[in-house]
């Protein structure tokens, strides 16, 4: 599972223009991650739909891969944001 950190890396990385990025291995390997990565996200926060998500993206070029970093860094934001907020509501409740 790759951490938040190593999603913005690839984030920045992605949206250069390097030959490395029309390697079909290294965009199979990335985008098998981050779906991963997706996966075990929506598992500990909703048991979101993955297949809603992974419907349209089945091929692993650049433009898909890209798109899975995105929806794995949004993931991690609404993750911490959905902490944040239990942890309010949780010292309302157990302060009071």
């Amino acid at each position: 599972m790759l951490t938040e950190s190593e999603i913005c890396y690839l984030k920045t990385l992605l949206k250069q223009e390097t030959e490395n990025w029309e390697n079909v291995s290294t965009l199979t390997d990335l985008y098998r991650h981050c779906k991963f990565t997706i996966r075990q996200l929506t598992k500990q926060m909703a048991n979101i739909d993955n297949h809603h998500i992974f419907r349209k993206n089945k091929k692993a070029n650049r433009s898909s891969t890209l798109l899975m970093v995105y929806k794995a860094e949004r993931l991690y934001t609404a993750l911490g944001d959905s902490q944040k907020i239990f942890k309010m509501v949780a010292s309302l409740i157990f302060d009071e």
